[in-house]
């Protein structure tokens, strides 16, 4: 495949901020200090103990959103720099795009390697490919030629103390760049 010829479509480029572990680490001492507050206060806290709870619950689960976002982060970054993402050079096969109305995802293959996106989620700055063919994906259809960087999705084990089993969470990763044909140039 001629390099000439090919156009960089998309580049992974959400950089999380500088102070983003920071952060991270000021709120882990936050629910920290809640929950040693709420433990000291607990008589006098008792009619707002469910809110307090609910805050608490609230934290976790955006420390975990946040952890995972900074995980992800430096995994792109560190395939990149690294060169240790995957990479498929092909022609776009069992293309489906999306329906127009706006509900589901562009899928293709590239040598039998499956992809897909979608515009719910897109964004200019992104982890991962997410245009489709509807809102001016430059994937447009079969035969279409491309290289793409891509991470492979990758298998997340969650091990609570209360289930006997540790659950397992497939991290859809996906592509983080893409050159397409330029047809400008034939």
């Amino acid at each position: 495949m001629n390099n000439d010829l090919m156009e960089l479509v998309f580049t992974s480029t959400y950089h999380l901020p500088e102070n983003i572990e920071y952060l991270y680490h000021v709120h882990i001492l936050l629910i920290f200090v809640l929950v040693v507050i709420g433990f000291i206060l607990r008589e006098k806290l008792n009619e707002y103990k469910g809110l307090f709870i609910f805050f608490i619950i609230c934290s976790f689960f955006y420390y975990q959103g946040l952890e995972s976002q900074i995980e992800l982060s430096k995994d792109i970054h560190s395939a990149l720099k690294n060169k240790t993402h995957k990479v498929v050079y092909g022609q776009i096969e069992n293309f489906k795009p999306m329906h127009p109305s706006g509900h589901g995802y562009d899928t293709f293959d590239v040598k039998g390697i499956s992809f897909s996106s979608s515009h719910e989620d897109y964004k200019n700055d992104a982890f991962f490919f997410n245009m489709v063919k509807v809102h001016g994906s430059p994937i447009k259809r079969n035969g279409q030629k491309v290289k793409i960087f891509y991470l492979p999705p990758k298998i997340n084990k969650v091990c609570l103390p209360f289930i006997p089993e540790c659950l397992n969470f497939k991290d859809n990763r996906g592509i983080i760049k893409l050159w397409v044909e330029n047809t400008n140039n034939k």
